[in-house]
């Protein structure tokens, strides 16, 4: 540790140690990153034995709950010369996210990208088996066109859009696996405002499962 420091500093790095005892933990944390007024939070996640799952501890899922700062869960995988990003976006809103949340998945996803030498894929998952009364070819059409049009105002290029008709669970694991994505970059919401108050049902099923990082965006606090 007193090497990397060595190192940090000799590239002109402001390193700050700080060490604290809290109950519960995560609320130290979060009141720690805020007055270090920080761009963003980073919490490992460790593998279950021959499971090979990064099951969130409950830290872990209380960060992602409460933590309104970009928050990146990090896993025991190396990422590669060339990073690969898959950012899902929701343009329609079908799971009542914020209309906002979508452009700062873009932005993060870009940004991150262009900052650590990479690519960055965007996907929007929608399963036309969900609505079987619609016409043929209607629910299609309606999420390709919101889907070309939020990607179109984002200036991204056809090659790095992909809509996808599966659950978005499904849809993020395989494609993730396709392109052996380093790192995931997706949204979370509260459901209501109650303490105990899970986080998008897309986020939850995803975040246990994905093997790769995950970045989490949260919506901006009015006020």
């Amino acid at each position: 540790m007193e090497e990397l420091v060595a190192d940090l500093k000799k590239d002109d790095y402001n390193i700050v140690c700080e060490v604290g005892w809290a109950h519960p933990r995560y609320e130290l944390i979060v009141k720690l990153a805020q007055e270090f007024n920080a761009d963003i939070l980073i919490q490992h996640c460790r593998a279950y034995a021959k499971l090979e799952h990064h099951h969130l501890t409950h830290d872990s899922w209380e960060l992602v709950r409460n933590c309104p700062l970009p928050l990146l869960l990090v896993k025991d995988k190396d990422w590669k010369d060339h990073i690969a990003l898959m950012a899902a976006v929701d343009p329609l809103h079908d799971h009542n996210k914020p209309v906002e949340l979508d452009n700062l998945i873009i932005d993060a996803g870009m940004g991150l990208a262009s900052q650590i030498g990479g690519d960055c894929h965007f996907v929007h998952a929608y399963a036309e088996s969900s609505r079987p009364f619609a016409p043929a070819g209607k629910v299609k059409e309606e999420h390709e066109a919101a889907f070309n049009a939020l990607m179109d105002a984002n200036s991204v290029d056809a090659a790095h859009r992909h809509l996808i008709d599966e659950s978005p669970v499904y849809a993020l694991k395989e494609y993730g696996e396709e392109i052996n994505s380093d790192i995931v970059v997706m949204g979370a919401i509260s459901r209501s405002r109650i303490r105990e108050a899970l986080v998008g049902s897309t986020a939850e099923m995803v975040l246990d499962y994905i093997k790769t990082d995950i970045l989490i965006i949260k919506p901006k606090v009015a006020g």
